[in-house]
């Protein structure tokens, strides 16, 4: 979660009016804390786990259940995303009223592009080289392809590490990761013009404003097959937490097996995988009849 209201000095007078209670002490609970600390404004905390309010000071915790007794004018700013409208029921049980209880988008800005995620720290790389070698066993690689165009190379080219060998190898990102790397920007419909046997996409159809224009370039210059990942509408259908991850297309299963069938590949291949509140899934598609060449 990217701390950074686009509103900041109103954001902090209205905080500061009233007592307030950070609900949810996870990461993103630990950013907004942090934020508040950094311009003064006063909190206690509250969670579910007792094992995560044991690590701070007695005086600012408040247990969930004492919330309406020890602060009944208090706000309390939900501080995870992941779970916000679970949280959000469970207060409204409580009694809590309605308009105290605050989302955590409010620390916010209104637009997040990839970029913003990685300089906070907040892409997983850990999580896209677990997802390599997951990909790694479903043999989806064959051993004679010579080729790879990867569209989301990534820190430390993951996907690498599970090609042939004797493989040529074309990193493509949004920023120079050394090794080659061909900069493009796919979200200022820059695209490379490198055509190989296979090609690697892994989510970044979400952060493109064009997704249909990177699929076709995908089609256009790959000669066998396709790995293509991405977090459909069904696997994170809520609008409003995917803009505020940063995603900026909504494309369900359907449409994307369909642009690819437009461009004459068939789907070979379909695996799921799912991490907190949303659900990626993998494609394999496959180029029916004939190779392209350059």
């Amino acid at each position: 979660m990217i701390i950074r209201p686009d509103h900041p000095d109103e954001l902090i007078r209205f905080l500061s009016a009233k007592p307030l209670i950070l609900y949810g002490m996870g990461d993103t609970g630990k950013r907004i804390a942090e934020w508040c600390s950094e311009h003064r404004i006063s909190y206690l905390i509250s969670d579910q786990s007792t094992d995560k309010l044991s690590r701070y000071d007695p005086a600012k915790v408040v247990p969930l259940q004492r919330i309406l007794r020890e602060c009944p004018t208090a706000n309390i700013a939900i501080s995870s995303i992941a779970y916000v409208n679970e949280i959000t029921e469970d207060l409204l049980r409580l009694g809590i009223a309605k308009e105290r209880i605050l989302p955590p988008f409010i620390f916010m800005p209104s637009q997040i592009t990839i970029q913003d995620l990685e300089v906070n720290g907040l892409v997983d790389w850990e999580r896209m080289r677990q997802r390599c070698k997951m990909i790694s066993t479903w043999g989806w690689i064959p051993d004679d392809i010579q080729t790879v165009v990867d569209y989301s190379a990534g820190e430390g080219f993951p996907i690498k590490k599970y090609l042939p060998e004797n493989a040529v190898y074309y990193p493509i990102d949004y920023v120079d990761r050394g090794g080659h790397t061909m900069v493009c920007d796919f979200a200022k419909r820059e695209y490379p013009d490198i055509y190989a046997e296979l090609s690697v996409c892994f989510a970044m159809v979400m952060y493109t404003g064009a997704p249909y224009e990177l699929i076709d370039n995908i089609c256009k210059h790959t000669q066998k097959l396709s790995l293509f990942t991405a977090i459909t509408l069904e696997g994170f259908p809520d609008i409003r937490l995917r803009r505020y991850s940063g995603m900026v297309s909504d494309l369900t299963k359907q449409e994307i097996v369909d642009r690819f069938a437009f461009n004459r590949f068939h789907l070979r291949g379909e695996q799921y995988h799912s991490a907190g509140n949303s659900t990626m899934t993998f494609f394999l598609f496959e180029r029916a009849g004939e190779s392209k060449c350059s």
